[in-house]
């Protein structure tokens, strides 16, 4: 990122820090300015770490969850289509940006 960009983001997070609303604009400020290889590498090192924990939660409710257990095949349907549909609409959402342009 360029120095300016930084500074900006440092003024703006610095000016909006105390509410979450505000942190949210920062943050879309943040990702606005973004270079296209940080994305890539936040891309890169996210991705897995989301599915790490999303496995673990997967893992922990099949432990403690009696309800989990006892209806396996609705949980592991609810388990796999809350990523596949994730996935749907942002590919979605995609492909109507590049539409657009």
């Amino acid at each position: 990122m360029n120095n300016k960009v930084t500074q900006n983001f440092n003024i703006e997070f610095l000016k909006y820090q105390n509410s979450y609303l505000n942190y949210l604009k920062t943050f879309h400020f943040w990702r606005k300015h973004m270079q296209s290889e940080d994305k890539f590498a936040l891309l890169i090192i996210g991705l897995p770490i989301a599915g790490l924990l999303y496995s673990g939660l997967g893992i922990a409710l099949m432990v403690n969850s009696t309800t989990v257990r006892h209806y396996p095949l609705i949980s592991g349907g609810i388990f796999v289509l809350i990523p596949f549909l994730t996935a749907v609409f942002l590919w979605t959402r995609a492909s109507a940006k590049a539409y657009k342009k």
